[in-house]
């Protein structure tokens, strides 16, 4: 299932917990904010958080890889944790 909720002004944070069977995510360009959940670790997962205002630690920067513009995104194929 893909869910594409990019570029929509959406405030807060992520939730802890995602469906699994949500396998590319697109969350874009809004406002979100908080840590990153455990979930973005999803082995078969594709997800773009771009343009948002994440609080980056030791324990969630090490899951997200910096793309040509510069903005966090998790990379494709990632099986890092």
């Amino acid at each position: 299932m893909i869910m594409f909720i990019g570029n929509n002004k959406l405030n807060g944070a992520l939730s802890e917990s995602k469906s699994s069977s949500l396998l590319n995510v697109d969350l874009s360009y809004n406002n979100l904010v908080g840590s990153i959940p455990s979930w973005v670790n999803g082995t078969s997962l594709q997800l773009n958080l771009v343009a948002n205002n994440f609080t980056l630690d030791s324990s969630n920067s090490r899951k997200l890889s910096r793309d040509n513009y510069g903005d966090y995104v998790i990379p494709r194929g990632s099986h890092q944790v």
